[in-house]
């Protein structure tokens, strides 16, 4: 069972993250937010209770979001997990930098 402290910084960190992408959108002409944004709890909570943040860099847990118009979520959270740079966050979606 997930605590209500749990919930709390999740809350918090997903709305961080809504933050971050609604700043992206005002950068690019192709990003989906309602999409972006309603996926955001759910791979928040795969990442954050499923994929521990120690397996970072390890194959052993792979999520495959196969939500495309939604992938901002899941590359803001491998960016706060260091997965992906700031650079490749900067770069989402514009030309000639594929991330």
């Amino acid at each position: 069972m997930i605590s209500q402290n749990n919930i709390k910084l999740s809350i918090n960190r997903c709305k961080k993250y809504r933050k971050k992408i609604l700043d992206i959108s005002q950068k690019v002409f192709a990003l989906h937010l309602g999409g972006a944004f309603s996926s955001l709890e759910m791979v928040d909570y795969i990442y954050n209770f499923h994929i521990p943040s120690s397996k970072k860099t390890k194959n052993d847990d792979i999520f495959i979001m196969s939500k495309g118009h939604s992938c901002i979520a899941q590359y803001i959270i491998l960016g706060e997990r260091g997965v992906l740079t700031s650079r490749d966050i900067e770069n989402y979606c514009k030309a000639d930098m594929a991330l």
